[in-house]
């Protein structure tokens, strides 16, 4: 089946620097892990993405070329990002939509919130709003 694409979330989690305080169990996930990469060179077009959020906790040895070589960051957003992050997340409201004026004061106090971090706070504020409202 190629093209291929596979994709491992918190990569950090499943292959983490190799040291002598490590099971053996976690030496021998990364070691099949880098065998298993090795051989994907004569595979044709089958593409390997690994994400964390953690990158100094990965195994060297997955960083090299050939491996995970190329390195992207992706960097939070910043305050007109969260303004469109925030109208993403309300623009199913029905009523109560929040105004741009305050979708802005919010952006200004949620420097270091990612997208998520924003939907989770617009949920429990609505859960609030719910259980408040007599």
């Amino acid at each position: 089946m190629r093209p291929s694409i596979i994709f491992f979330d918190e990569i950090d989690g499943l292959a983490p620097t190799r040291s002598s305080k490590q099971d053996q169990v976690h030496s021998s996930i990364v070691s099949t892990l880098l065998a298993l990469m090795d051989g994907l060179e004569n595979r044709g077009e089958v593409v390997v993405i690994g994400a964390t959020n953690r990158l100094d906790t990965i195994d060297p040895a997955l960083r090299r070329p050939g491996r995970f070589d190329r390195e992207m960051s992706f960097c939070l957003p910043d305050k007109s990002a969260r303004v469109e992050i925030m109208k993403i997340h309300t623009a199913s409201w029905a009523e109560n939509k929040p105004s741009c004026e305050l979708l802005r004061w919010l952006s200004e106090r949620t420097s270091g919130y990612c997208g998520a971090d924003l939907k989770v706070q617009f949920f429990f504020s609505v859960c609030r709003s719910y259980h408040m409202t007599p």
